[in-house]
């Protein structure tokens, strides 16, 4: 009786250790955000700065934004308690995370096409930029582009959160309102 019950004991185990094994295999990525509405983002966003007092309120809603847009959980900080990330810190973690790839120059159409497509295909992609020493990042939206004479190329609608200017932030219109040239704007898509 007593190696029956360490047996059936001996099973169990092993059928719990491959239970986990194989739930952790097929939830390789956690995607937890609620969707959020980049309208309601950008209200909560120009409200913050209105009432803010220090030039430091306010930072982290471009992480929000991308979270809620996407449904990911890519920008929210686990070190300090789940809040997210501020602006300047999410390019920092584009470049180096494994999770993101480098599609390329904003100032090439078959990157601002391939952008979109993914976009389009539900995979979360975005611009970044270090014009103005900080940089920051634009949410590449779905839809037609509008071709850019400064930039030469058809661009992308974007959302995108102004950082030191807040009554410029938008939704909807076309990347090369986001920044005046496409020198150092670079595409990414999420893996």
């Amino acid at each position: 009786m007593t190696s029956i019950k360490f047996k059936l004991e001996k099973q169990t185990l092993v059928f719990g250790i491959i239970s986990i094994l194989y739930l952790s295999a097929c939830n390789t990525e956690k995607t937890t955000h609620h969707k959020l509405s980049l309208q309601s983002v950008l209200h909560e966003y120009t409200y913050c700065k209105s009432n803010s007092t220090k030039k430091s309120d306010c930072k982290w809603f471009t992480s929000k934004a991308i979270c809620g847009y996407f449904q990911i959980d890519d920008f929210v900080d686990e070190e300090y308690d789940g809040a997210y990330l501020p602006y300047d810190k999410v390019v920092e973690y584009v470049e180096q995370s494994i999770k993101w790839k480098l599609l390329g120059e904003a100032s090439n159409q078959r990157v601002l096409d391939e952008a979109v497509a993914n976009t389009e295909r539900g995979i979360p992609t975005i611009a970044i930029s270090k014009q103005g020493g900080s940089g920051n990042a634009a949410i590449i939206l779905p839809g037609k582009g509008t071709k850019s004479t400064s930039w030469g190329v058809t661009c992308p609608k974007v959302a995108v959160f102004m950082p030191h200017s807040y009554q410029k932030s938008f939704i909807d219109k076309t990347l090369n309102y986001a920044w005046a040239s496409p020198t150092e704007v670079f595409i990414y898509s999420k893996k």
